[in-house]
């Protein structure tokens, strides 16, 4: 019998690339210095837990999506819930990943204009990356996957300038550990959990992979190469700036690249964010796309590329009317952050435990 995804299949390492890419965005840029605001120097232990967390949270998605390994989310909320009832939970995951993209996209908007086109409009801009994002989200998770693929392997030589710091970082920095007690850690715990969310994209995943039985092992790898960046760059800003230093950074990666001067580069920071905004279209057009299927599967079609195309031609007409201040993006960012930890952290456990109940009342009957 032929599976409803085999046509669009990914393979392990698009798997995995695909789950780091979403996670891996803005945090990045941002978190060395919100984390340090809430938990000093000693917030890489927040990392660490935050780690464990979503590692449990992938595994349990995991565990309910093997019990229907060809149907999406998606699929399962109308075959479990009914037509009426599933469109409802339809909606508030098509609510949430478009949520998500919008936040992605106007952030990443709005670093471009702070960092490299600040008398470029945000219509101009919206115009400029919606085109592209257009181009991969319209098509399958296949080629999700492949694009995810380049870009992995596109920007790994970007974490290199960063031995030209070395030589001027103070390990001293980071001590004592856990100087102020495990209440601040424990607090920014919960701050890095949501740099961590990318990972619940599983339950959308898990029917297109090739080999289902590498599943546990690639989400694990996932949330350890997210680890590891993340730790990477928060060590880096960590022995780089004082401690009370880092706190009043809002782009702390960004700075670090503007003290180091070679000779054929002026700016290396304009650069830097040059590529990574490829890294960044790989955390925004997975939710576009997500958002695209969940716009199609409500009106019952199968194809989404014109609802793709219906959302970014939404986000051009929406930059026309409304362009979102850093304060704003904020806000919205904080009632997503809500919704986006409820989804990822809490939800998989109610809907696991509700597939098993599910499960023992079908076999009754």
């Amino acid at each position: 019998m032929q599976r409803p995804y085999a046509f669009s299949e990914i393979t392990n390492f698009q798997f995995v690339v695909l789950i780091v890419g979403a996670q891996v965005g803005i945090g990045i840029l941002t978190l060395p210095g919100e984390i340090a605001s809430v938990a000093g120097t000693s917030g890489w232990i927040s990392v660490i837990f935050a780690w464990v967390l979503s590692s449990i949270a992938s595994l349990i998605i995991l565990k309910a999506m093997s019990k229907y390994p060809d149907q999406t989310i998606i699929d399962l909320f109308r075959s479990i819930f009914g037509k009426y009832i599933g469109s409802c939970f339809i909606i508030v995951w098509l609510l949430y990943t478009l949520f998500a993209a919008f936040i992605v996209f106007y952030t990443t908007i709005f670093v471009v204009q702070v960092w490299i086109l600040p008398k470029t409009s945000i219509t101009g801009l919206t115009i400029l990356f919606s085109f592209p994002g257009y181009l991969v989200a319209r098509h399958s998770v296949r080629v999700l996957g492949r694009y995810a693929e380049v870009v992995f392997f596109l920007t790994l030589w970007m974490f290199t300038f960063s031995f030209f710091l070395f030589e001027n970082t103070y390990f001293s920095y980071l001590l004592p550990i856990i100087k102020e007690g495990w209440m601040p850690i424990l607090q920014g715990t919960q701050k890095v959990l949501l740099s961590f969310i990318g990972f619940e994209l599983t339950f959308m995943l898990y029917p297109y992979l090739q080999n289902k039985k590498f599943a546990v092992k690639g989400v694990i790898i996932a949330n350890s190469l997210t680890l590891g960046l993340y730790l990477f760059i928060i060590f880096l800003c960590f022995i780089f700036f004082s401690p009370h230093d880092i706190t009043h950074y809002k782009w702390p990666t960004l700075n670090l690249l503007k003290v180091i001067e070679l000779p054929f580069i002026e700016r290396l920071e304009i650069l830097f964010l040059s590529f990574y905004l490829f890294t960044l279209s790989t955390t925004g057009i997975p939710y576009f796309y997500v958002s695209a299927v969940s716009l199609a599967k409500l009106q019952g079609k199968q194809e989404h590329y014109n609802h793709a195309l219906f959302l970014f031609i939404l986000m051009i007409l929406i930059s026309l009317f409304f362009s979102p201040t850093e304060k704003q993006l904020e806000m919205i960012t904080k009632y997503w952050s809500q919704s986006a930890l409820i989804i990822s952290y809490i939800f998989p456990v109610i809907f696991l435990a509700f597939i098993y109940i599910y499960r023992k009342v079908v076999k009754r009957r």
